[in-house]
């Protein structure tokens, strides 16, 4: 039994209330796990940062690409960096 694919982004929103919640709440439409959110600032550019991104999600049920494409809508700048396929899960 495995738990799906991982996958690994790099996204920039703009700079006002509510913009990552936005972005964040395409990844429940998918039904996408998050399992990691790490925020960086942007160099040269204040109060602007860009975040790390992975989640767990099941590509035989969704399209990586209408996932990605939905992300398009709410950021400024989406990088798929890597999709993997999760560890096997023992029997539960």
């Amino acid at each position: 039994k495995t738990s799906g694919n991982k996958l690994s982004f790099y996204v920039e929103t703009s700079h006002e209330p509510g913009s990552l919640t936005k972005l964040l709440l395409q990844f429940e439409k998918f039904e996408a796990n998050l399992l990691s959110l790490n925020a960086r600032p942007i160099a040269n550019q204040s109060f602007s940062y860009g975040f790390f991104i992975e989640a767990s999600f099941d590509a035989e049920k969704d399209s990586v690409a209408d996932l990605l494409e939905q992300l398009n809508q709410y950021a400024k700048y989406v990088q798929l960096l890597g999709q993997f396929q999760a560890a096997s899960l023992p029997n539960e």
